[in-house]
């Protein structure tokens, strides 16, 4: 019974390890395809399959920046980037609009200020259009949020934050 408990544990171990290894040779492979691209990058945060590609959020000079890798012939190629926000401020939430019309992908994407905040929403101000965000917490503790569309998202749009018992705080 021993050996096979032990046996168990070495495979979970080495399966786990393996796993982690997998994500961090794959994020390498994300971070250079980047900086082959003539893309400043210092880290990335997260990276998220969407459609045919990978949309990587990453810390750039200015804060958090916004981009979308796709594979071709087995080699990642870069195919569009957005604009960055800053992660530093006072207000509770930060954000920007970001059309890729290269992918085509459009999308709200930004960093939670404030701890309250659980739940974000975008839409057109008559209700339409609406997404409700993913939030990701980063090992940085930081969240980052982002929703998105199939077409462009043009104003006017509301981005709506709120506690996990529906009380707003942003706007």
């Amino acid at each position: 019974m021993k050996r096979v408990i032990h046996f168990l544990l070495i495979v979970l171990l080495t399966v786990g390890c393996s796993q982690k290894d997998n994500h961090r040779n794959l994020l390498d492979e994300f971070m250079n395809t980047i900086e082959e691209s003539n893309v400043q990058i210092e880290d990335i945060y997260h990276a998220e399959i969407v459609r045919d590609g990978v949309l990587v959020f990453y810390r750039n000079q200015i804060g958090l920046a916004v981009g979308f890798l796709r594979q071709k012939q087995g080699n990642w190629e870069w195919v569009a980037g957005g604009q960055s926000v800053q992660i530093k401020s006072e207000s509770d939430l930060i954000w920007s609009a970001i059309n890729l019309d290269e992918v085509p992908l459009y999308l709200f994407c930004g960093v939670i200020n404030n701890s309250e905040i659980e739940q974000i929403k975008t839409q057109k101000p008559n209700g339409s259009l609406l997404e409700n965000a993913k939030i990701i917490q980063t090992k940085e503790n930081m969240k980052i949020w982002f929703t998105t569309y199939e077409m462009p998202v043009n104003t006017p749009f509301d981005v709506i934050a709120t506690t996990e018992d529906g009380r707003v705080l942003y706007p």
